[in-house]
Parts: structure tokens; C-alpha cells; sequence
């Protein structure tokens, strides 16, 4: 499990902290397709449909987690597609859209940091090991992916709506 109560110590505060982690990442996924969604059609007709979807699509996620597995690799699963669609769009669009040149540069740290993690790539030198350098790249890369987003006109166009 992850963070300050490991499994053998803590068995249920660390069940619970996992659960929240995975949670937060399919939570996470469900955003980064909203705002894929939002910039590849511009059209806010279909958008409530497609957030209702969405809710949906974390709940069975949840439920998988909760239930059935709760490794990394099925919040992996659920999160990647929606960061790389979002990638996609961007380079589709960076050229008129202000902002997307940070986003997808942040999207780019964000796989390099997660592909040396799991490489294991560390600097015994510094004795940084392979968590510490995802974590430091990854927190750089969050930073640029909000800078970058706050600079994205297609964004403002109206509040992101799950149901009414």
C-alpha cells in the first residue's frame, strides 16, 4: 500500500488509504476526460450526457477496486487511456490554442517520470531511489499540466456539469 501505513502494520488504515488513493485516481481519469471532451468538441450539448457517463464509469471502477482488485495497474488502466486522448488533442490543437505547448510538455514529464519509476531508475549518488524521482517529476509535471490548463480558452467556456 502507499504512504505512512503499510499493509503489515496498519492492515485496515491501510486498506483505507489505498482505497482513497485509487479512488482519487479514477477521479482524477474522470476529469482528464472532461477536459478532453470539452477541447475536441467545443459543443456543450452532449457534455452532461458524457458526465453522467463518466460518474458512471468511476463508480463500476470503484466498485472494481473496492471488490475485486485493488493493484495499481487497474487504476493504470483506467487513468492512461484518458491522459493520452487528452495528449492527443493537444497536439492536434497546440498550434491554436494558447497553453496546450505546456500542457502537453507536462503530459510528456508525466510518462517519463512514471516510465522511470518503473525502470527503477534512481541516483544512489544523491540517494534519491526510483519513488523519490517519479514523485519530484511528477509534482514539476502537475504544476506545468495546471499552469498550462489555466492558459486554455476552450476551458472557460462554461462550469464542467455532472448532472441537473
Amino acid at each position: 500500500y502507499h504512504g505512512f501505513f503499510p499493509l503489515h502494520s496498519y492492515p485496515l488504515l491501510g486498506k483505507f488509504f489505498w482505497f482513497l488513493t485509487m479512488a482519487a485516481m479514477g477521479l482524477a481519469a474522470v476529469f482528464l476526460w472532461m477536459i478532453a471532451h470539452r477541447l475536441a468538441s467545443g459543443s456543450t450539448l452532449s457534455e452532461r450526457h458524457v458526465n453522467r457517463i463518466l460518474a458512471v464509469a468511476w463508480l463500476l471502477y470503484i466498485l472494481y477496486v473496492g471488490f475485486i482488485d485493488y493493484h495499481f495497474v487497474a487504476a493504470i488502466v483506467f487513468y492512461l487511456p484518458a491522459l493520452l486522448s487528452l495528449l492527443i488533442i493537444l497536439l492536434k490543437k497546440r498550434t491554436t490554442m494558447g497553453g496546450s505547448s505546456i500542457t502537453v510538455i507536462s503530459i510528456l514529464l508525466m510518462l517519463f517520470a512514471s516510465l522511470l519509476q518503473q525502470l527503477k531508475f534512481g541516483i544512489e549518488a544523491l540517494q534519491l531511489d526510483h519513488n523519490t524521482i517519479y514523485h519530484l517529476l511528477q509534482a514539476l509535471a502537475l504544476l506545468g499540466f495546471y499552469l498550462g490548463l489555466s492558459r486554455l480558452d476552450r476551458l472557460r467556456i462554461a462550469p464542467i456539469v455532472i448532472a441537473k
